[in-house]
């Protein structure tokens, strides 16, 4: 997470067009003009209802009543992006943006929205970059769980939630992702082997069908409650056995899709009966489980030899870490 000021990001803003990130993106203000703070970005895990999902936009907390502005020029639209719930909180003002990406802006105060904002909403009017919105909704007056917060969501013409953050000012970070956690999950997500500050002994295993669950997170600026990666990739013997990317955008047009195929979403348990799972809610410490299948006999084909299992973990600071491990494979059959 990263504070920001208005100086800050209008210099953050300059600096950017001279850098390589997001050289191939249009660079634009941030849509608050004081000190904010991210608290979820593109490959966040959330669960809506029954179903988990990537939160496919970035959270920017700030106090109800902060003024939202428009980053781009474009056609304005606004309404509930929930109809099946017509509370303030699921209200948004959305552009069709000159650069021809949709911008919405979530979780704004209906009632704060200019009466020029409403006209020209009506006659699919136009607004210029740096107009005045609305204002963030009070959601704890709604929702005490819910911090105050604007949710953007950029989409590009082919429908793809776009990763936010590559359209404004870098983020400033030197927090590394935190790796808490590697295990190896068998049958009823019962972990078999694996790795932590507390375990000590030396890693065997069968050979057969295993999950490698990850449990790492990181914090972006000065808050604590962690958040997800940009990137994820890890490797057996330097070949790669799966890698999650969100530099770009999200692997499918529903945030709803593909998300079991980067998060285990469902408790693993250790041997002495114990469990751990996702922890979600951003005003507390936040674990987020990471999930890559992994077939030991196709990707290795040895026996009785020890396997070095790298992982490579990036922030959306670009930060990043690197972890090895040594798994020995047991002689035997699946």
């Amino acid at each position: 997470m990263k504070r920001f000021s208005f100086i800050s990001a209008f210099l953050l803003f300059i600096t950017a067009n001279f850098s390589c990130w997001g050289a191939q993106y249009p660079q634009y203000q941030w849509p608050l003009h004081t000190s904010f703070s991210i608290i979820n970005t593109i490959s966040t895990l959330q669960f809506y209802g029954p179903m988990p999902g990537f939160h496919h936009g970035v959270d920017l907390k700030a106090p109800a009543g902060t003024p939202v502005y428009a980053p781009v020029g474009g056609i304005v639209g606004m309404g509930y992006y929930y109809p099946r719930v017509k509370v303030p909180y699921t209200f948004g003002v959305f552009i069709e943006g000159d650069d021809g990406y949709r911008w919405e802006f979530h979780h704004v105060d209906p009632q704060s929205v200019p009466k020029e904002i409403v006209a020209l909403a009506k006659i699919h009017g136009h607004v210029a970059p740096g107009t005045l919105l609305a204002r963030i909704y009070d959601a704890p007056k709604l929702y005490p769980e819910i911090l105050a917060h604007l949710h953007v969501n950029v989409i590009d013409r082919k429908g793809f939630y776009q990763n936010p953050l590559n359209f404004f000012p870098p983020l400033t970070s030197h927090h590394k992702p935190r790796i808490r956690g590697v295990y190896v999950v068998g049958q009823n997500n019962n972990v078999v082997a694996g790795w932590n500050p507390g375990m000590k002994s030396p890693v065997f295993l069968k050979p057969g069908r295993y999950k490698l669950v990850l449990d790492i997170s990181d914090v972006l600026g000065d808050a604590t409650e962690g958040d997800s990666l940009r990137r994820l990739s890890v490797s057996i013997n330097g070949r790669r056995i799966g890698d999650d990317d969100f530099s770009e955008h999200l692997p499918e047009k529903s945030f709803l899709e593909g998300v079991k195929k980067v998060y285990e979403t469902n408790p693993i348990v250790f041997p002495d009966g114990k469990t751990i799972t996702n922890q979600t809610v951003p005003t507390r410490p936040r674990r987020f489980l990471y999930q890559f299948d992994w077939d030991v006999i196709k990707n290795q084909g040895v026996q009785n030899k020890e396997i070095h299992l790298q992982i490579y973990a990036q922030d959306f600071a670009k930060n990043a870490i690197r972890k090895k491990l040594a798994i020995t494979i047991l002689k035997g059959k699946p």
